[in-house]
């Protein structure tokens, strides 16, 4: 884990977005262009076990803000106050980032996996 210090990374399809991210104790703040965002470690833990329910599975990203289709842009709009489905971008960055997801791109869809 990262905590403490400010950490730049790429949105995880093109590689062009860069998001910076700091792993406070109870946080994670992150800025992704011009927008400054926060999402709690509790609501981390909440995805990882709420939505990544099986370790085999392939989930979407599902960033799309046009689209919804059940992935986890879908979740966090529907259960992370304050986050829009677009920030699953960054925050399945950070969480590929930080260890806690293996990514693959299929086609045109980015999709994750929880490490064990």
């Amino acid at each position: 884990m990262t905590e403490g210090r400010a950490i730049e990374i790429f949105t995880l399809k093109n590689k062009r977005s860069i998001i910076t991210y700091e792993m406070l104790p109870d946080k994670c703040k992150f800025k992704w262009g011009k927008q400054g965002c926060e999402i709690s470690k509790h609501d981390i833990d909440k995805i990882l076990k709420e939505f990544f329910t099986n370790s085999e599975k392939w989930y979407l990203l599902d960033a799309n803000v046009s689209k919804q289709r059940g992935g986890l842009g879908t979740y966090i709009l529907n259960n992370i106050k304050g986050l829009t489905q677009k920030h699953a971008s960054a925050v399945a960055a950070i969480m590929e980032n930080e260890g806690s997801l293996e990514y693959r791109i299929n086609g045109r869809n980015v999709e994750l996996r929880k490490f064990n």
